[in-house]
């Protein structure tokens, strides 16, 4: 990853912004810690975000939770900005949609309206709970749990710096405020590392609760051409696939592809949030036209674009479905988040 969104040679130039930008960021927290512009609602909201721009495995995470609070009784509605929404949702929406049957969903930059706006109508009244996706700093929306995921195993976040220098969105200090810290890609980390944020985390925070979780693959949906059937896929060794992807971290995609035991003969890399237009359409033919009979392995994401395409009808596809696996603390995490609804609930 290179060290900041723009250019190293750019850097002496950006600090002068740096600056700025987190002048802004400070005045604008100071007004939401004294409660000014904060919006309460009648239902607990739980907030999974992160301090960085770009992917730490947000949407496992998110999906984990909506699940573990399911399986409690309850039934939460998910609120996001949407980004880069296609047909009306964004990449993430429509994987949660395809993931979780009658889900009730806000897609909105205005995540506060468009709640108020769900909860009047019939499929959203029966909503107990909200989480949140990518909320840390979408600070109107108040909140009785505070979710920060880090990416254990990228760069970290306490050597970064503030946007546009380095990748953060806010200063990590803004710790203070979080209940819980999960660090994904646990399992791509070494010990120490680990520990070092354990302890950055603490040093900020000590009442964290910090739980660690790994991103396993629980079996591949696979897409046919013609009627989109669905199997799922459950042995990987030996088989040839071609890597699509337009995620923020590729090369780990491709990584995990070889580390189940995949022949990756070919990896296209696209830009983050790629729509999938017919240039990349007819990029990925060609691309396909190399190796017949070789299925594209694609993340869920890329399939929420894909599957609109003429690629869905002339490849088989493969998507990894992704599931958490707590490696420590997630016990402490998943009960936190259930006792924070009922404590609502029981103070209501």
């Amino acid at each position: 990853m290179k060290s900041g969104p723009l250019p190293t040679a750019l850097r002496p130039f950006l600090a002068g912004v740096a600056g700025v930008y987190g002048s802004v960021v400070q005045r604008r927290n100071q007004a939401f810690d004294q409660g000014r512009r904060v919006v309460t609602l009648d239902r607990p909201v739980i907030s999974v975000g992160n301090l960085t721009v770009g992917g730490v495995g947000k949407t496992p995470l998110v999906t984990s939770i909506v699940q573990a609070l399911r399986d409690a009784g309850h039934d939460p509605a998910i609120a996001m900005r949407g980004y880069r929404a296609v047909g009306g949702l964004s990449d993430e929406a429509d994987a949660y949609l395809r993931r979780f049957d009658d889900l009730p969903m806000v897609v909105q930059p205005n995540r506060v309206d468009g709640l108020i706006d769900l909860f009047a109508l019939e499929r959203g009244a029966k909503a107990d709970c909200v989480v949140l996706d990518d909320g840390f700093q979408h600070r109107r929306l108040g909140r009785q749990l505070d979710i920060v995921a880090i990416d254990a195993a990228g760069v970290s976040v306490f050597d970064d710096h503030l946007l546009p220098v380095g990748w953060l969105r806010e200063p990590v200090d803004s710790l203070r405020r979080a209940h819980a810290v999960v660090l994904t890609h646990a399992d791509r980390a070494d010990v120490a590392q680990i520990a070092a944020i354990e302890r950055h985390c603490k040093a900020i925070n000590e009442d964290l609760i910090i739980a660690r979780a790994a991103h396993a693959w629980a079996g591949c949906d696979v897409s046919v051409p013609g009627p989109h059937r669905g199997e799922l896929l459950t042995s990987f060794a030996g088989l040839d696939v071609i890597v699509v992807c337009a995620i923020g971290k590729p090369e780990r995609f491709v990584s995990q592809a070889a580390g189940v035991g995949m022949r990756v003969v070919e990896s296209v890399k696209l830009r983050d949030h790629d729509p999938y237009d017919e240039r990349t359409v007819r990029r990925l033919e060609r691309v396909a036209g190399r190796f017949p009979g070789v299925p594209i392995l694609t993340t869920d994401k890329d399939w929420s674009k894909i599957r609109r395409t003429r690629l869905s009808e002339r490849a088989t596809i493969f998507r990894p479905r992704l599931e958490i696996a707590w490696l420590g603390g997630g016990d402490a995490l998943v009960s936190k988040a259930i006792e924070t609804v009922r404590s609502f609930e029981r103070a209501g």
